[in-house]
C-alpha cells in the first residue's frame, strides 16, 4: 500500500500542546497570539481575517483552502 500524499501544511500551535511548542522552539518559529481576548482574530492572524469572530475565521480559512 502506498501513503497518501501529504499536501506539505502542518498546523503548529503552540500554546495547546508541549510536542507542538518544542517543534515551535527547535525551528526558531515566533510564539503569536492571533485570538484576542474577545475572540476575534487580531492582526497576526492575517488581516484578512482581523475582527473575525474565531469560529467565523475557520470557515473561511477552510474555504479558502478549498479554492
Amino acid at each position: 500500500l502506498t501513503p497518501p500524499v501529504s499536501p506539505g501544511a502542518v498546523k503548529v500551535t503552540p500554546g495547546h500542546s508541549p510536542q507542538d511548542l518544542a517543534l515551535a522552539r527547535a525551528h526558531g518559529l515566533p510564539l503569536l497570539s492571533v485570538i484576542g481576548d474577545d475572540g476575534t482574530l487580531c492582526p497576526p492572524g492575517g488581516g484578512w481575517l482581523q475582527g473575525v469572530p474565531r469560529f467565523e475565521a475557520r470557515a473561511r480559512v477552510v474555504a479558502a483552502l478549498a479554492q
